[in-house]
């Protein structure tokens, strides 16, 4: 539904879809992803400015890359999410300890698979999103997200880095956040789904949407029906946003 003429790069990040993992015993960091977006710039050797658009995380990549590297960004379209969630200091240091045995648990059996019928591992993926995904919409993600079992007829399995659920050390303090907000330069849309839920308190996100809206070249903002995924549900409610906001590249 986008302008038929607009290149497009998707990529499916270290550890989802049909990307490799990253190596045996690395505990995984959202510093990696970053990295790994500016190899990909480096390795095109792109010399125009960037259009970043992602959903959910996303969405909070391109806001830190966007902010990394503020003069080599030209737009950026968010999805639901605007930014990293702060830390909530007294529980990021209470829990530390229990997510590093978490991840070392993990490692004890890496290759561990458990693998479902079709039917069952739709319903799994889709109470995985808190049912914020149609059932059509869960079938279309496991095209790149699930595998077909080597052993058993019907059976498939979850191609993701098991270690994407330890994730307690991807989050940085409010202050670090709003830094980041100040240094970016490029066009900025935000949509947000109205069924969606926040992850931290609304008071912190419109904090630094203030920031972004002072800093940004341009900043643009709506709240559209639907749910988390709202964009992959009803493209239709989002792509005449998107598209409107493309005009000008």
């Amino acid at each position: 539904m986008l302008p038929a003429n607009l290149p497009i790069l998707a990529i499916d990040l270290p550890g989802h879809g049909l990307s490799s993992m990253y190596p045996v015993g690395i505990f995984h960091h959202s510093t990696e992803d970053i990295v790994a977006l500016r190899r990909v710039v480096k390795h095109f050797q792109w010399k125009e400015k960037l259009n970043l658009m992602g959903h959910s995380l996303g969405s909070i990549y391109s806001f830190v890359y966007s902010s990394l590297f503020p003069n080599e960004v030209n737009k950026y379209i968010g999805f639901d999410n605007i930014k990293i969630t702060a830390n909530d200091n007294d529980k990021f240091v209470r829990q530390s300890g229990l997510e590093i045995d978490r991840f070392l648990k993990f490692m004890e059996n890496p290759d561990y698979r458990p693998e479902y019928t079709w039917d069952v591992i739709v319903e799994r993926q889709k109470k995985g999103s808190m049912d914020s995904m149609t059932i059509e919409s869960t079938k279309l993600l496991l095209q790149r997200g699930a595998y077909k079992s080597a052993k058993k007829e019907g059976y498939f399995g979850f191609r993701r880095d098991i270690r994407q659920m330890v994730s307690v050390h991807s989050r940085l303090p409010q202050e670090h956040i709003r830094e980041m907000a100040s240094r970016l330069r490029c066009e900025v849309l935000y949509i947000k789904f109205k069924g969606a839920k926040y992850y931290e308190d609304k008071r912190k996100v419109d904090e630094i949407v203030e920031i972004i809206k002072k800093n940004s070249k341009y900043f643009e903002y709506h709240e559209v029906e639907g749910t988390h995924h709202g964009h992959l549900n009803n493209p239709e409610n989002v792509a005449p946003i998107v598209g409107n906001f493309l005009k000008t590249i």
